[in-house]
């Protein structure tokens, strides 16, 4: 069973990250976020030599990935929206 943390612990601290290739990552980031097949080492390996190589376009693109990540899990609108939920 493969496990995600969505990515918040490495958009938080501004890296450049590579994110599974699974739904909820697209979905989060806009489908820009340098994705791999998590059950695939040469594919894990290939996105890891792509961050390394990024043009200063794609590290913009990643940078933009990053804070639509942040926007849609910020713990506090999170808290705040469940607030408002069980108020009804």
């Amino acid at each position: 069973m493969l496990h995600t943390g969505a990515g918040v612990p490495i958009a938080s601290c501004g890296l450049n990250a590579a994110v599974s290739e699974i739904d909820i990552f697209r979905e989060l980031s806009g489908g820009t976020l340098l994705n791999f097949d998590p059950l695939s080492a040469a594919s894990i390996a290939e996105a890891i030599i792509k961050l390394c190589n990024l043009s200063e376009k794609e590290k913009e693109e990643q940078m933009v990935a990053r804070n639509l990540i942040l926007e849609k899990v910020n713990p506090s609108k999170i808290a705040e929206q469940l607030m408002n939920a069980y108020r009804g």
